[in-house]
């Protein structure tokens, strides 16, 4: 890529329409008009999502997923996904009058998107999966025979999405988070392929706000709409080594 002030754009109509397409923002998704009425609206020739934007209608719809690329752009019927711009830089002593010779986007650049149709919405399509697969690929070793194992955790229900797990910065114990994607009111059960000795709900600091009823593997918890939750799992004396 080796333009200079040019949007390039992959455009896709859809046999759908919609008002009120859906985007994915971090932990969590939120509607944006297709058919601008304010000024500011008016303004804006895309919008920010992240991994997915979503057109659909009472019957179904398609998800437009990608691996790095952030701006959408949608009308009633079409989709559109900025892949590659090429404005110059802002001076970097006057902005307002001078402009940089450098352009930004020169060069070769690698990357994936893919639609996703669907019957009913963006929840019954499991939208969200999908794009954390795309952005998660399986990771394939050759000459090697593998065995089953148990997942680290999971949680029964499609909607509550583990997105991260580290160790905690002062203890040996594992900090999770989790959200609720699909913005609805969900009781999940997380269970572990270890055994838990306590779980507690603690802020993004790590501290610990609340106590969880655990039995031996498994607890629940209740999410609100699109509620991220930090937890802390203590682990039982070699559990993971086993």
């Amino acid at each position: 890529w080796f333009e200079k002030q040019t949007l390039l754009k992959a455009s896709f109509p859809f046999e759908v329409k919609s008002r009120l397409p859906m985007y994915e923002i971090p932990y969590g998704a939120v509607t944006r008009p297709s058919k601008p009425t304010t000024p500011q609206d008016k303004a804006k020739f895309e919008v920010p999502a992240q991994r997915w934007a979503d057109l659909s209608d009472a019957k179904g719809g398609v998800s437009l997923l990608n691996d790095c690329k952030h701006g959408y752009d949608t009308d009633e019927t079409t989709m559109r996904l900025s892949l590659l711009r090429s404005p110059h830089f802002a001076h970097p002593t006057d902005p307002s009058k001078l402009a940089d010779n450098r352009v930004s986007d020169q060069g070769e650049h690698e990357f994936t998107y893919a639609l996703l149709p669907h019957s009913g919405d963006w929840r019954k399509g499991l939208t969200v999966r999908h794009a954390r697969e795309l952005n998660t690929p399986v990771l394939v070793f050759h000459e090697r025979i593998a065995r089953r194992i148990s997942p680290l955790v999971s949680s029964t229900h499609a909607n509550i999405v583990i997105d991260s797990i580290k160790k905690a910065e002062d203890s040996d114990d594992l900090i999770l988070r989790a959200y609720e994607a699909h913005g609805e009111q969900r009781e999940t059960t997380f269970e572990f392929g270890f055994p838990v000795l306590k779980a507690f709900e603690c802020d993004l600091m790590e501290q610990v706000l609340n106590n969880l009823k655990t039995s031996r593997t498994k607890f629940k918890l209740k999410f609100k709409p699109f509620e991220v939750k930090t937890l802390k799992i203590s682990l039982k004396p070699a559990s993971l080594r086993k």
